[in-house]
């Protein structure tokens, strides 16, 4: 339960995210957060979150499959 529970808040998170745009965001502003990196404007900001929730899914079924064989095993 726990861990849906965070699931869900960072869905929450990632979607309330999108609500502090402004109707017409200034794509031109960037920043560069290390030399190889490059600008990063908020839509490659955004993508690299998703990028990021992405890095995870492996993780996240790993996860369900041990706790299914916990209750399997129980």
């Amino acid at each position: 339960a726990q861990c849906r529970a965070r699931l869900e808040e960072s869905r929450r998170m990632r979607l309330a995210s999108l609500d502090l745009w402004p109707e017409e965001p200034h794509l031109d502003n960037s920043y560069t957060p290390w030399p190889s990196a490059g600008p990063i404007n908020c839509v490659r900001r955004f993508v690299l979150g998703l990028r990021h929730d992405d890095d995870h899914l492996e993780q996240i079924a790993d996860i369900v499959q041990q706790a299914c064989s916990t209750r399997v095993a129980a």
